[in-house]
């Protein structure tokens, strides 16, 4: 799946949120978090809703400030962060096969003694 990368958040929405990630998701409210935490990005949760698509996810854009984005990019800061989630979810996949009962389905005796995937 090829989606466009977002010029700035105001290009962001329930739309293109659902292209890129495949949830069916009908309206989100974008507000900005973490105001000042972050060096290289601004964050921003996107709460959802939709048919069967999680209640919020978190979006990350380059950095409100020219000089930090200027930064983030001379240092590569962007693409080793983009290696970090890369790498992230495959781990988080193999480890759902892992957690996952052979069947699909969980019972209440063990849904508490395996984590949620």
């Amino acid at each position: 799946m090829s989606v466009a990368i977002p010029g700035s958040i105001d290009d962001v929405n329930a739309q293109w949120l659902a292209q890129a990630t495949g949830f069916d998701i009908k309206t989100a409210d974008i507000g900005i978090i973490g105001v000042g935490v972050g060096v290289a990005s601004a964050v921003y949760r996107a709460k959802l809703t939709g048919n069967n698509c999680p209640a919020s996810v978190i979006v990350k854009m380059p950095a409100l400030d020219e000089a930090a984005v200027f930064t983030s990019t001379i240092l590569r800061m962007y693409i080793r962060e983009v290696r970090f989630f890369k790498t992230l979810i495959r781990f988080i996949r193999r480890c759902c096969l892992l957690c996952s009962p052979k069947d699909g389905k969980r019972s209440s005796a063990n849904s508490n003694s395996r984590p949620e995937c």
